[in-house]
């Protein structure tokens, strides 16, 4: 049973680094690669009109097999050693990709980015204020709720919004409490979330690695005297590419944020009631023990309403998870211990 959990692990992991990580790895080094021995073999003095990477192909298919196999095991390491950094920086591609740019540069112009995002909701709020459904669509779905601050990118604004949203509905700091939270989502959830980060995080890949195109394709085409037509559609093309991907991750990041919001709406008391039981999942409810009497009893006519005792107000449940965060991230004591809502609803 573990070995089926760990191998099921380990193929997840392993498919969506091929996705995130190697598949755009390769597609780099790939047409680098190509736009290099035709920018070399294009500018050789004996290179005929028409000839270069075709030449090069051929130059290649005609040296001994051990040269061969080094040139091509080059060509995989440069390929794994590529896919392992893409892997290992996903978490600074995403904050770079906020917005969160370092030093004093990165934070003024992060500053001016930011007040132009700020005149942009502010217009979104006049135009919700008079009515128009978009508005408000686009003001929920890809900025912070007004009073809170803005990002210098849209990417971070859409992201900032998802994160926001857990605080302003009931309290939730999402940081803080989403650790503790995802271990107990189910795992239909756990996929589909899983999903859309992995395409957030395969298209900031793209993104990234167009834009290091659009530097080393030219320079590398003018280094190895290629024709300057090369340099300046390699530049167009890597342009072209790190915009799409971009557009491409605004989307992800859209339905990605929806899926945080999601969990807290629906699973955040699965979270309660696990802390409520010392951080044990509840036990099921124990069934009657009482004889079944043998005909039915005697039931009024008219039912009247009882109140659903696991229901909490929106300030109680708020009252609990701030003191539930004062208490995982300042060791504050919890004072009262209220009944948890069993569905998060």
């Amino acid at each position: 049973m573990i070995a089926d959990v760990f191998r099921d692990a380990l193929a997840g992991t392993s498919r969506r680094l091929l996705f995130t990580s190697a598949l755009p790895a390769l597609v780099f080094s790939s047409v680098l690669l190509g736009i290099t021995l035709e920018a070399a073999n294009g500018a050789h003095p004996a290179a005929e009109p028409g000839t270069g990477l075709g030449t090069a192909i051929a130059t290649w298919s005609d040296r001994p097999g051990s040269v061969r196999t080094v040139h091509a095991a080059g060509f995989v390491l440069a390929v794994t050693l590529l896919t392992a950094l893409l892997a290992a920086h996903r978490v600074t591609l995403l904050r770079w990709a906020e917005g969160y740019w370092p030093g004093r540069l990165g934070r003024r112009l992060g500053a001016w980015r930011a007040s132009r995002h700020e005149r942009a909701r502010a217009q979104l709020r006049g135009d919700v204020r008079a009515g128009s459904p978009d508005a408000y669509e686009t003001l929920y779905l890809r900025f912070p709720l007004p009073g809170l601050p803005v990002l210098p990118t849209r990417l971070g604004n859409v992201l900032r919004g998802a994160e926001d949203y857990p605080r302003t509905r009931y309290g939730i700091d999402a940081v803080l409490v989403w650790p503790r939270l995802f271990p107990l989502l189910p795992a239909p959830f756990t996929a589909a979330f899983a999903s859309s980060r992995a395409r957030l995080d395969a298209a900031l890949a793209a993104t990234a690695l167009s834009g290091a195109f659009t530097v080393a394709a030219p320079v590398c085409t003018v280094v190895t005297g290629g024709a300057p037509w090369l340099a300046v559609g390699s530049l167009a093309a890597g342009a072209l590419g790190a915009l799409t991907g971009y557009r491409a991750a605004l989307t992800a990041a859209v339905v990605h944020g929806q899926q945080i919001r999601v969990a807290f709406d629906l699973y955040r008391g699965l979270l309660l009631d696990t802390a409520r039981h010392g951080g044990r999942p509840p036990l099921p409810e124990a069934g009657p023990t009482d004889p079944q009497p043998p005909f039915p009893r005697p039931q009024p006519l008219l039912q009247q309403p009882q109140p659903a005792p696991d229901v909490l107000s929106s300030a109680a449940e708020r009252e609990i998870w701030e003191g539930l965060c004062g208490f995982w991230y300042r060791n504050i004591p919890v004072e009262a211990r209220v009944a948890a809502p069993r569905s998060g609803g």
